[in-house]
């Protein structure tokens, strides 16, 4: 809540200090990217992150006994020690991700050099057999030697796979491509960059199931400063300016059905106010030069909270909006982009703000909703989910 007040506890030893210091270290690693997955850093020469929560869970499950640093020295020993795998070792794998089609199933691995890179697993065929892991006659599709891959997903043809990474640690975070379901020969691995250039870096990045072979991307090649949004056909390369930034968008939304992009998120230098853009079309032959103009439709002064998370499916007359504006906490709302109205006030709750929300595909009804005060809650506006989850939930190990 806007009240809510941060307690802060004071270090007691430096062991704490640097494990409360980790996560804000961590968040500087990773670009900003919309729907691509994140993970865990870890390169061949010096692993660069680790997971924050099993150092905790080492460190509270197993606090060193305070005593003078000389009688320290004496009685640890290296059985103590918690291994430096454990802390910075690859995971097995992790980010696993099914194809649209379902057919194959996508994931990073280390790769023989221990550097993480995408794999493929063909789940057409019968169960795989053989290993333990079920990892025999998976395929590794990228051959990064240096840099971790630590973000992967699909593109909606059920054949591209879509992940982004840096050259030599330089934080310029390109969009990549390749095929997964080619077949590797000579041990050469067709890979496409994108978003090519130097000192390029790529984020905000949309795909829709209705355009399959196209890929809606933030890049600051025009200026350093800002991200226009470019229009890239993944098979062929071909790429064109889409929306062009003005200077204050820090973050823009597509209107699914026609796959324009609709909204922007604008950010006041002055006051630290948000203010989120509309434009009725995108279209510069159909649509009128009213309809195409953006429009300042909803502000938050600072210290308010909102955002538009997603349009209706009525062409993009209206949408679903967050808003704490009159009150402690954000509600959702159901409002009119062109007019800024409040239509109907779907849920709210007096101790948190809403958090995730989920819409069906093509209808964008509202099915659920989560909030967290004490832990996370769902609400479910839609009953045959319900009962999916609950059926999931009684399969879990711990169903509580």
């Amino acid at each position: 809540t806007k009240n809510r007040m941060m307690t802060m506890m004071r270090p007691t030893s430096k062991w704490f200090f640097v494990i409360a210091a980790l996560p804000h270290l961590g968040s500087a690693f990773f670009p900003p990217m919309i729907p691509l997955p994140a993970t865990q850093r870890h390169d061949a020469a010096a692993p660069s992150s680790t997971r924050t929560g099993d150092i905790m869970a080492a460190v509270v499950s197993s606090p060193p006994t305070i005593t003078s640093l000389s009688s320290s020295r004496r009685t640890t020993t290296s059985e103590e020690l918690i291994p430096r795998d454990i802390l910075f070792g690859n995971p097995e794998y992790t980010s696993p991700l099914l194809s649209p089609d379902g057919m194959n199933l996508a994931y990073l691995a280390p790769s023989p050099d221990g550097v993480m890179n995408v794999w493929i697993r063909d789940l057409s065929g019968p169960l795989h057999g053989g290993d333990d892991d079920g990892k025999e006659g998976d395929r590794m599709i990228t051959n990064e030697p240096k840099r971790a891959i630590r973000s992967v997903a699909w593109a909606y043809d059920s054949r591209t796979i879509l992940f982004m990474n840096d050259e030599d640690g330089d934080e310029n975070f390109h969009l990549f491509a390749t095929d997964a379901l080619s077949s590797v020969e000579e041990g050469i691995i067709p890979v496409r960059d994108l978003t090519p250039g130097k000192d390029v870096k790529a984020q905000n990045i949309f795909t829709n199931y209705r355009y399959p072979d196209q890929i809606l991307v933030g890049t600051n090649e025009r200026d350093p400063k800002v991200f226009d949004m470019y229009r890239i056909f993944h098979e062929t390369g071909e790429k064109y300016l889409d929306t062009m930034n003005p200077g204050d968008v820090i973050g823009w939304k597509t209107e699914d059905e026609s796959f324009e992009i609709r909204a922007a998120t604008v950010r006041n230098s002055e006051d630290s106010s948000t203010t989120i853009r509309i434009r009725m079309s995108a279209d510069p032959v159909d649509g009128t030069a009213e309809d195409n103009e953006w429009k300042d439709v909803f502000h938050f002064p600072y210290g308010e909270e909102g955002g538009l998370l997603n349009f209706c499916a009525d062409g993009g007359k209206t949408g679903y909006l967050t808003s704490s504006i009159g009150r402690e906490t954000t509600a959702l709302l159901k409002v009119d982009l062109e007019r800024g109205e409040t239509l109907e006030e779907l849920y709210s709750n007096d101790k948190c703000n809403v958090g995730g929300v989920t819409l069906e595909k093509d209808t964008k009804e509202l099915r659920a909703l989560t909030y967290n005060y004490a832990r996370t809650e769902r609400v479910f506006f839609d009953k045959e989910l319900e009962k999916d989850y609950d059926f999931l939930k009684s399969a879990a190990p711990n169903p509580n």
